[in-house]
């Protein structure tokens, strides 16, 4: 079962369509060649019902208001939060679902699957919901009927990402995105002195052993198939070329698969 409130573009569109409809029906002129009169009455009067029952009545209480509120707030942390006591998992935070690390894709459906049938009593203890519309369905009329005046300024006053938490999860090798995380030229100037005892690469031993810079113009780095010297142009006197296998040989990186 979708929403009782549709979005404001939706709502917006059938009202500009029963407006053309009322001012063809206003001008005898154009009258003159609808032959199916009754029929645009009947429809136009049908476009009206809808709009009315898909859109949000206006709040003419401050009671209202502060009774939407608390119900918004109430579902929202539930669907945040969940319940461990009660076997209710929390949302699945935002840096889990770009990276999606294994186990992420269950966690995210079971989330929505659940809070799609199911809302909170008036004791804020989860239940079915008895109509099918769910706490997910239910928090997005409440801010659609609360948040009235400036929807049209904001498509996502209803969206659910607006609250998915975010987390300190470091990245982990389970993550699906490839990552790669290079160093700054900060840490590339003191890689020597927090790593004095790595090995040198072979080009860094040529250099120290001509003693001074040397100019590269071709690419010093060795080829996978036959472990030779690439020899392909280099540019602002890199010893790599334009190849990032290359030029990993030559600057240090962690990558996370």
């Amino acid at each position: 079962m979708p929403t009782r409130y549709s979005a404001y573009r939706q709502r917006a569109e059938l009202r500009d369509s029963i407006k053309k409809t009322e001012q063809m029906l206003a001008d005898p002129y154009r009258m003159q060649a609808v032959t199916r009169k009754d029929e645009v009455r009947r429809n136009l009067a049908k476009d009206r019902e809808r709009l009315d029952a898909i859109s949000p009545p206006p709040l003419e209480t401050d009671s209202r208001r502060k009774a939407l509120e608390v119900r918004e707030k109430k579902l929202r942390e539930a669907m945040v939060l969940g319940d461990p006591r009660k076997g209710l998992e929390p949302m699945p935070s935002r840096r889990m679902m770009q990276e999606n690390p294994s186990g992420s894709t269950g966690k995210h459906i079971r989330h929505e699957k659940f809070w799609k049938f199911h809302t909170l009593d008036a004791n804020g203890n989860p239940m079915l919901a008895p109509d099918k519309r769910g706490a997910s369905l239910e928090w997005k009329d409440v801010k659609r009927e609360l948040c009235q005046d400036h929807e049209v300024d904001d498509p996502d006053i209803a969206n659910l990402e607006t609250f998915r938490p975010d987390d300190d999860r470091v990245p982990l090798s389970d993550q699906h995105s490839p990552r790669s995380y290079g160093l700054s030229m900060t840490a590339k100037e003191n890689f020597d002195e927090v790593f004095p005892d790595r090995e040198k690469l072979p080009v860094e031993a040529k250099i120290a052993a001509e003693g001074g810079q040397t100019v590269f113009t071709k690419c010093q780095a060795t080829t996978k198939k036959n472990n030779e010297i690439c020899g392909r142009p280099t540019k602002d006197n890199k010893p790599y070329c334009f190849y990032r296998n290359h030029r990993a040989q030559f600057e240090p990186q962690t990558e996370v698969a």
